[in-house]
C-alpha cells in the first residue's frame, strides 16, 4: 500500500446534546394586555379564589351596616340634630351596597384591569351627580347628598358585576375565612384609625360649633386640597 493510497484520518468532534429546556408557561396575570375580563374568567374558574356564598368582607360590611343603624339615634343625640337618625341609617346601606363588590374590585387590582376601575368610577360619579343634582333641584335638599351616595354605589356594583366573571357559590371554607380573617383584622385596625386621623377635626367641629360651621369648614378644606 503507497503513501498516497491511505486515507487521512479525520478528527470527530463529539456532539454536544441540546439540553431539553421547556418554555415557561406565562401566568394568567402577565397576559393582561387584552383585558381583565378573560383574565378575571380564567382566575375564577382555576379556584385560585374560592367562591363562597357571603365572604368575610361582606360579613364586615353587614356588621357595620347593623352597628350603624343601631347607633343612629345616638350619634343624632349627640349632635342634637334629630333629622340625623334617618339619614345616617340610610347612608349606612352604602355599606352592605359595597359589600358586593368587593371581591370583583380585588380581582381586578390583581390582575392590573384598572381600566375596568376607573370606567366604574367614571361612570358611578356621572350617575350619582346627576341624580343629586336632579333631587337637590325637586327640593330634596340634604335627601339629594344621601341619593347621590347611594346610586352612585349601587351603579358601581352594577359595572363590576359586568366587568369581572367571578360570581358567588354555595361552596363555604372555613379555612379560607379564617386566613381572610386573620390577615383582614389587621387591615380593619389600620384603617379604623386613619378614618378617625383623617375625620377627628370634623367630629370636634361639628360637636362644639355646630354644623353650619362644619359646613364652611369642610368646603374650605376641599378646596384647599383640589389646588
Amino acid at each position: 500500500m503507497t503513501a498516497g493510497a491511505m486515507s487521512t484520518p479525520t478528527a470527530v468532534k463529539p456532539m454536544r446534546a441540546r439540553p431539553n429546556v421547556s418554555r415557561p408557561v406565562p401566568h394568567p396575570t402577565t397576559s393582561m394586555v387584552a383585558g381583565g375580563d378573560r383574565n378575571c374568567s380564567t382566575t375564577a374558574r382555576s379556584g385560585a379564589l374560592r367562591p363562597s356564598l357571603r365572604d368575610i368582607s361582606e360579613y364586615t360590611e353587614d356588621f357595620a351596616t347593623l352597628v350603624g343603624i343601631a347607633a343612629a339615634g345616638l350619634i343624632a343625640a349627640s349632635f342634637n340634630e334629630p333629622l340625623l337618625t334617618p339619614i345616617v341609617r340610610w347612608l349606612c346601606l352604602g355599606f352592605l351596597i359595597g359589600g358586593f363588590s368587593n371581591t370583583q374590585q380585588a380581582i381586578l387590582q390583581r390582575n392590573l384591569a384598572f381600566r375596568a376601575l376607573a370606567i366604574r368610577t367614571l361612570v358611578a360619579s356621572v350617575a350619582g351627580g346627576c341624580i343629586g343634582i336632579t333631587m337637590a333641584v325637586a327640593g330634596f335638599g340634604i335627601w339629594s347628598l344621601v341619593g347621590q351616595i347611594l346610586s352612585g354605589s349601587l351603579v358601581g356594583v352594577v359595572v363590576l358585576w359586568q366587568a369581572s366573571a367571578w360570581r358567588p357559590g354555595l361552596q363555604v371554607s372555613m379555612r379560607h375565612a379564617r386566613d381572610l380573617f386573620s390577615y383582614g383584622a389587621n387591615i380593619i385596625g389600620i384603617e379604623l384609625v386613619g378614618f378617625v386621623n383623617r375625620r377627628l377635626a370634623d367630629l370636634l367641629i361639628g360637636y362644639y360649633l355646630g354644623p353650619k360651621m362644619l359646613g364652611y369648614y369642610t368646603i374650605a378644606f376641599e378646596l384647599l386640597t383640589r389646588m
